[in-house]
């Protein structure tokens, strides 16, 4: 008897530790889609370091967003977000995507072939021109809680035109690399740091779904480091 409890004991404490340990530093996600082939495909598990940037705690904004041991995205990185747009909840709730740092704060990215942006960061001004004026409305409104809004193409904070403007997060632009686009910031807008989950480490095994579940397995994507 007391070997079954000293077993049923040892079994809970291994399955708390591993709990405890895949929620503060690792975890695992299921790419969904195509967006970045051929490095990661439709199918694959991987692994996301969630320490990579800085342990992320406080991510809903009622008690303060914040990290420990701070880290900074690099561009190229592959990282791995809370989806941007939703923000009915906390914001470890939304989807998770992944897509590539392409753009830091104060770089400059084409967000299409009418007009480039400066990428928002704090204490980098940003011009409001009517090109850009929806898009930096939309990102004070959802990520900064501010009282914005357009009219004629001009910006407005609580009821103020504004003609340059301050951010109090970073920001980053996202791309896809596949043709599959949606998971890029040029789909839904840039991503604020506190959305960021961590960088991936690496696919820790891959299943075609359109196999029989016998020959499903893509031995060749097993543990690959990224």
């Amino acid at each position: 008897m007391k070997g079954l409890l000293k077993f049923i004991a040892a079994l809970c404490i291994t399955m708390l530790t591993m709990l405890v340990f895949r929620a503060l530093f690792f975890t695992i996600y299921t790419v969904p889609n195509n967006s970045m082939a051929p490095l990661l495909k439709n199918g694959d598990r991987i692994l996301v370091n969630k320490c990579s940037y800085g342990l992320r705690t406080g991510e809903d904004i009622r008690y303060g967003y914040s990290r420990w041991i701070k880290q900074n995205l690099c561009k190229g990185d592959i990282t791995a977000f809370n989806y941007p747009i939703d923000i009915s909840g906390s914001i470890s709730d939304n989807p998770v995507y992944v897509a590539r740092c392409s753009a830091l704060p104060g770089d400059t990215v084409m967000v299409s072939h009418e007009f480039s942006l400066i990428v928002p960061g704090k204490n980098i001004p940003v011009s409001v021109t009517p090109k850009n004026a929806v898009l930096l409305c939309n990102m004070l409104r959802m990520h900064e809680h501010r009282n914005s809004y357009i009219c004629n193409d001009k910006l407005y904070i609580d009821g103020r035109e504004i003609h340059s403007i301050t951010f109090d997060n970073d920001y980053y632009w996202m791309s896809a690399i596949g043709s599959y686009n949606v998971n890029g910031s040029g789909y839904f807008g840039l991503v604020p740091e506190d959305h960021i989950v961590g960088r991936v480490v690496m696919t820790v095994y891959s299943t075609d779904r359109t196999k029989p579940f016998y020959n499903c397995l893509r031995w060749d994507r097993f543990l690959k480091l990224l």
